[in-house]
């Protein structure tokens, strides 16, 4: 119960009491919860083996899919008989190639690998839709993403992950990541939450308005967030908090979000917090360095230690980056899930995720979080802003726009 980790940074000290968050994990665990694995992406996540062991049906509600390895898998699954169908985002940010254009000679050769996989699936009897932004999407949204990542096998396993399926969030280094991305997956085996899944599942293919409320009034609101209604599950998860509050997340600028967090660190809860480098692909232009500064400035000032994960954090002997968006209460609840820490994914997005507190997923999750808090290269934010650590871009002429 007196083992101590030791993180210093600077004249600072923090201590973390391992042996009690451990202790904690014991306590209150469902026996729904036992069906939760956690695994970090970057050692492997069971994705192609779940595909490769499919007998009847792949389901996949994605934001990016450009990993050949995954595609291969699916592609061998089909050949054998299993009926997939795919959910996935048709403009995602930042990305040149849009899937579900028509293929055209002067596409980039990954873009008519990606529109050909598209064309294959629907000729071999299955089904890959593009999310339907304004069926799904509330009306007043200026922009929507399907931005969730989840795998259904057989409605017996499902994978819910904070990154997406490409070589970067898994790590792939068979191609070549110029980075790899600190991401988690949890894969259930719980029949509640694979029922309901299956449910949402089923709508968003089809890409008619339905109810999405009423679906997650039931009971399984204790146990998975679904965007755009995960703000007010999330917030009450901060809320419940009373002695502590682990939280990796790529960034926090959501403000009613942060005010929950200033808050439960002003009643006593200690919090520890980590997100990515704001200097990691470029530098931060004034709009940017503003509101950092007034964002952190008020986490230090409520007690709220953080730490930025920078690119010399290396992952697999690859720059790292933190994609990662998870929650641990009190050392026994666990939240892992797609949503990143901004309006526009708490309000807006379509996000999965889920609720836990099996002792070894919760045990596996500490090991990563303290062991990135700790790191050497891990620096504070105003080090963030200098671009320590980080060889970033030139910054953009305009105000960095709103995030997924």
């Amino acid at each position: 119960m007196h083992a101590l980790l030791r993180f210093t940074k600077g004249a600072s000290a923090l201590f973390i009491l391992i042996a009690s968050v451990t202790a904690n994990a014991q306590l209150n665990t469902p026996t729904s919860a036992q069906t939760d694995t956690l695994y970090d992406n970057a050692e492997g996540m069971p994705i192609t083996s779940i595909i490769n062991k499919a007998k009847r049906t792949i389901d996949i509600e994605i934001y990016e899919m450009d990993d050949m390895h995954v595609i291969q898998a699916l592609e061998n699954a089909v050949a054998r008989g299993v009926r997939l169908r795919i959910v996935q985002d048709g403009a995602p940010l930042g990305v040149a190639c849009k899937i579900f254009d028509p293929l055209v000679q002067t596409d980039p050769q990954d873009c008519q690998i990606k529109k050909k996989f598209v064309a294959w699936v629907r000729q071999h009897k299955g089904s890959y839709e593009p999310y339907n932004t304004k069926a799904l999407c509330s009306p007043t949204a200026k922009y929507c993403y399907e931005h969730g990542k989840i795998l259904i096998a057989d409605s017996s396993v499902a994978l819910i992950s904070t990154g997406n399926f490409n070589p970067s969030n898994f790590c792939d280094y068979l191609e070549k990541p110029e980075a790899c991305n600190r991401d988690y997956t949890i894969m259930t085996r719980d029949k509640n939450v694979l029922r309901t899944l299956g449910y949402i599942f089923e709508f968003d293919l089809k890409g008619e308005t339905y109810n999405l409320q009423q679906i997650l009034s039931t009971p399984m609101a204790a146990r998975i967030t679904v965007s755009p209604f995960s703000l007010d599950p999330i917030i009450k998860f901060i809320q419940s908090a009373k002695t502590s509050i682990m939280i990796q997340n790529q960034y926090l600028n959501d403000p009613t979000m942060n005010a929950a967090l200033i808050d439960a660190a002003k009643r006593g809860v200690k919090i520890y917090m980590q997100v990515s480098s704001v200097c990691y692909f470029q530098k931060p232009d004034a709009y940017t360095v503003d509101k950092w500064t007034r964002n952190f400035t008020a986490f230090d000032q409520a007690g709220i230690q953080s730490r930025m994960f920078t690119e010399k954090m290396k992952i697999n002997n690859f720059p790292g980056y933190l994609h990662a968006k998870a929650i641990l209460i009190d050392g026994n609840r666990l939240w892992v899930g797609s949503v990143n820490g901004s309006t526009q994914s708490l309000t807006v997005n379509r996000e999965f995720g889920l609720f836990m507190t099996a002792p070894q997923t919760i045990k596996k999750f500490v090991q990563k979080f303290t062991g990135d808090f700790k790191n050497a290269y891990a620096v504070n934010w105003q080090d963030s802003l200098n671009c320590k650590y980080d060889s970033p871009a030139l910054p953009s002429p305009s105000p960095t726009p709103a995030r997924h």
